[in-house]
């Protein structure tokens, strides 16, 4: 399964809704590569992008985690899956 463009920018869409209560700028410092990561998750495994990453919605409470936006005892589950 080939994910498209659409698929890409719907998955950003959906990641950003779940962060709609965070400030602006703290929203967008989170999303500023995801569509690029996304891109490249998308080129290294066949699967959608849910396969491979789950929810858009679990993985934005990830990144708000890992951003520090929920404040301490953050989740490194998200570094650990960048890194891989």
């Amino acid at each position: 399964m080939t994910v498209t463009e659409q698929e890409i920018a719907d998955y950003v869409d959906r990641v950003r809704a779940a962060l709609a209560d965070l400030p602006p700028a703290v929203r967008d410092e989170l999303t500023e590569d995801l569509p690029e990561h996304l891109t490249e998750v998308a080129a290294e495994t066949d699967g959608s992008l849910v396969d491979r990453l789950g929810e858009p919605e679990a993985y934005a409470a990830e990144l708000r985690a890992a951003g520090g936006a929920d404040g301490p005892g953050t989740d490194r589950h998200l570094d650990r899956r960048i890194a891989a």
